[in-house]
């Protein structure tokens, strides 16, 4: 009569412990994130196919977002990064818009973000401050 407690309590465990591993492993199944070390404590993440940010990394797994939400191009140097963002839903269901994009100018040395910029706002910029050794 004294098995059935601790056998049933050996089942019990063994359960819970393998509902927690397949809900841990869950997480981590299909996860193609990555992420790109930029200037100054600046990276740019993959978060999921319709987010990949730029900004200044907070903590280990926390990052403040500075340009669009869907980076398409980027370029740098050891003071400034561009971004180029197009407007990307959330809802699978719908294309990301690839026909107008914002442009964005980090100053990473202070923190100053100028954007979103037209194409044509962003151009003028660039060769207004002469930044013409920006690496992609």
């Amino acid at each position: 009569m004294k098995k059935f407690p601790v056998v049933g309590l050996l089942l019990f465990m063994s359960l819970w412990l393998s509902a927690c591993t397949f809900f841990s492993l869950d997480s981590q199944i299909g996860n193609n994130d990555w992420s790109y070390k930029l200037p100054n404590d600046y990276e740019i993440w993959h978060v999921n196919s319709r987010k990949i940010v730029c900004g200044k990394k907070a903590s280990e797994h926390s990052l403040s977002n500075v340009g669009g939400d869907y980076v398409v191009e980027f370029c740098h140097n050891d003071q400034y990064i561009c971004l180029k963002c197009a407007d990307a839903s959330e809802d699978f269901s719908k294309n990301i818009d690839e026909t107008s994009y914002q442009f964005y100018i980090i100053n990473t040395i202070n923190d100053e973000v100028d954007g979103p910029l037209s194409e044509g706002e962003y151009f003028e910029k660039l060769e207004n401050m002469s930044l013409n050794n920006l690496s992609a």
